[in-house]
């Protein structure tokens, strides 16, 4: 299909025997994705989980003597196959049972295949009842040709080549092969053609040779030998140079393919001791409301960060949610203190316009920085002069990211969650870095709204296919099988934010974090509806003890992780993710 469109993209089809062909292999429908429009609830398949296939049939009845499945066809059906029973009329929309066709028979007659239109009976441990669907989940007929394309010895797509051959008395053998690609090789045999005795070699048999290139990439489209006198070439010789040429050939093809080995780089030196962090670390908040900003300097936060993806929820609908940036700068500032404004970590490029007014309009606003999510929005708030830390969906995961950053302007970075303690340690010395020390992470991020596309599949909160947004009437959690509950989030440009089941919790370890030497921890309000108000206060103002008691002496945490949250993590900082 693809040759086809690039042959005459104006011609451009798909045949009805491909969609079916396609329709088998992904077995669980289509999607444009958002290559079209946004698909809401046709971009997954959540009625069924299981290899659905196409339909196949309907069933008519069931003989519990025989144990015998009666199937009326819409479709070929052939021995080997593999089949599902769905619960008829649309009511359940999952496939309960699955059988493989061992035996079929139409008419009481064993048969291979039976076309649509027919009734057949098949064996099989499956009490179905009539109107029940029938699914063909596997095709062998499908499966065993594309089988073949992948374990039969010869290619299915050679490349053409030419050959031409000299051989002449008392010279070497030459041989040239070329390709269609204008990639030529030629071999001259350390062997020198002496002259026959009796039989000499034939031009037919030089061929013969030359042509036998077996399952490589080549097939001979031309040759041509010439011969002068009555010249005697062994056999091997002559094996010896075409597969000389032929590997010669493989190598010319593929040396321009290859990636060169990138120029060795100046190793990253570490800072002086005295200019990659402060003596003690700074403690910074992630907030995305005026009343968390309060919050977090009531209970000693250095520095704040404010924005980044909006909620969306009855504060974002009434409006409550959006903080006022002016009144929150003057606040912070006015108590001695550093905020930088939030950015979201997914921005299109017809976004990136208003993006630049919100940063130049931040410089005017004085907030003291950008944190910055995505190279694009990194780029710009240095371009403007804003002061940029690059944060963790940049993923500084090792001392050249970190270089990568800071080399580019960065005067932070916020390290990857999944390090180690250990790696954290081997990182610090090499610039300025804050760690993530408290709150509910995002663990995924999705531009489908899973809950949207829930709701308006069914109809339950309006017209089918148009989503009435749930999500501002009501939360939404995912569980898992043991009985974990992720919280989900929606923001305001409709993208799903699934959060940890378990609050990130490192009160307990602060000391060995200070001595891993990082310049900064964060607590991140973000998101989690469960750090707000009080409780924010709360948690910050023991981390804001638990630094000083590293700095001041006799001074002792009151409270550990298990006093402040019923279930937390420590993440990867203990256990590492390798």
């Amino acid at each position: 299909m693809i040759d086809r469109c690039v042959e005459d993209p104006s011609r451009y089809f798909v045949s009805d025997d491909e969609s079916l062909r396609l329709a088998q292999l992904f077995s669980r429908g289509f999607t444009e994705a958002y290559l079209i429009k946004n698909p809401l609830g046709g971009l997954m398949s959540r009625k069924s989980p299981h290899n659905r296939g196409i339909f196949v049939g309907t069933v008519t009845g069931y003989n519990p003597g025989k144990r015998r499945l009666s199937v009326k066809l819409s479709g070929r059906l052939s021995r080997g196959d593999g089949i599902g029973i769905e619960e008829g009329f649309g009511t359940v929309g999952m496939i309960g049972a699955g059988a493989v066709v061992r035996q079929m028979y139409e008419g009481g007659r064993l048969t291979d295949h039976s076309d649509g239109g027919m009734v057949v009976e098949i064996p099989a441990e499956l009490r179905a009842r009539p109107g029940d669907i029938v699914y063909r989940t596997l095709d062998k007929r499908l499966m065993d040709s594309l089988r073949r394309t992948f374990t039969s010895p010869t290619p299915i797509r050679k490349i053409p080549v030419v050959i031409r051959a000299k051989a002449a008395v008392g010279s070497p053998f030459e041989l040239e092969i070329n390709d269609i690609d204008s990639n030529s090789v030629h071999v001259s045999s350390e062997y020198v053609i002496e002259r026959a005795i009796r039989d000499p070699t034939t031009r037919e048999e030089i061929t013969r040779q030359l042509t036998k290139l077996g399952n490589t990439v080549f097939e001979v489209s031309a040759i041509d030998v010439a011969i002068e006198g009555d010249v005697f070439i062994p056999v091997s010789q002559l094996n010896r140079a075409r597969n000389e040429a032929v590997s010669g050939l493989e190598s010319a093809r593929t040396t321009g393919w290859k990636r060169g080995r990138p120029a060795r780089t100046t190793e990253l030196q570490a800072l002086p001791v005295g200019a990659r962090a402060i003596e003690k670390p700074w403690l910074s908040v992630s907030t995305d409301t005026f009343a968390g900003v309060k919050s977090a300097i009531a209970g000693g936060a250095d520095v704040v960060y404010l924005g980044g993806e909006r909620c969306r929820g009855r504060e974002a609908r009434s409006g409550a949610g959006v903080p006022d940036l002016e009144a929150a700068v003057r606040y912070v500032h006015q108590r001695g203190r550093r905020i930088y404004l939030n950015t979201p970590r997914i921005v299109k490029d017809g976004e990136m316009g208003t993006v630049a007014e919100i940063l130049s309009s931040a410089e005017a606003l004085g907030f003291d920085g950008v944190v910055a999510s995505n190279q694009g929005v990194f780029r710009l708030a240095r371009a403007i002069g804003l002061e940029v830390i690059a944060d963790m969906p940049l993923n500084t995961f090792n001392q050249r990211s970190l270089g990568f950053w800071r080399e580019h302007g960065a005067v932070m970075a916020v390290l990857s969650p999944e390090l180690t303690l250990a790696e954290i340690q081997r990182i610090a010395p090499y610039g300025a870095v804050e760690c993530i020390v408290h709150g509910r992470l995002t663990i995924m991020e999705s531009e489908h709204c899973v809950v949207g596309g829930i709701m308006s599949d069914t109809g339950k909160w309006g017209k089918r296919g148009k989503c009435t947004a749930p999500c501002e009437e009501r939360e939404f959690e995912l569980v898992d099988e043991k009985g974990y509950v992720f919280p989900l989030r929606m923001d305001m440009d409709c993208r799903t934010h699934l959060l940890n089941s378990n609050e990130l919790c490192m009160l307990d370890y602060v000391p060995e974090i200070v001595r891993s030497g990082v310049s900064s921890i964060r607590i991140e309000a973000v998101w989690d509806r469960g750090i707000d108000g009080a409780r924010l206060e709360e948690i910050t103002r023991l981390y804001r003890n638990a630094l000083d008691g590293c700095f001041e002496g006799g001074r002792k945490v009151q409270k550990r992780c298990r006093d402040i949250t019923d279930r937390y993590t420590t993440g990867h900082y203990k256990r590492g993710v390798l």
